[in-house]
C-alpha cells in the first residue's frame, strides 16, 4: 500500500530495458516481467519466476 501512495504522488518515467545493470543504476522501483504459465486445472508455474529473482540475488 505505501509503494501504491508514493507512485500516485510521484511523476512516473517508465522504462523498458533488458540491461540488468542499467535497470538497477538509478531507480527507485524494478519490476520482473517473466512468462508464468497455467495449467489446465488453474495452477502455476513459478519456476520462472524463482529462476529470475535467483539470478538477482546471485547478482546476474
Amino acid at each position: 500500500m505505501i509503494i501504491l501512495k508514493i507512485l500516485c504522488r510521484k511523476e512516473l518515467n517508465l522504462t523498458a530495458t533488458l540491461d540488468a545493470k542499467a535497470a538497477y543504476a538509478d531507480a527507485d522501483f524494478v519490476v520482473i516481467v517473466v512468462p508464468t504459465n497455467v495449467y489446465s486445472t488453474n495452477r502455476i508455474d513459478v519456476a520462472t519466476s524463482k529462476r529470475a529473482c535467483f539470478a538477482r540475488y546471485m547478482g546476474c
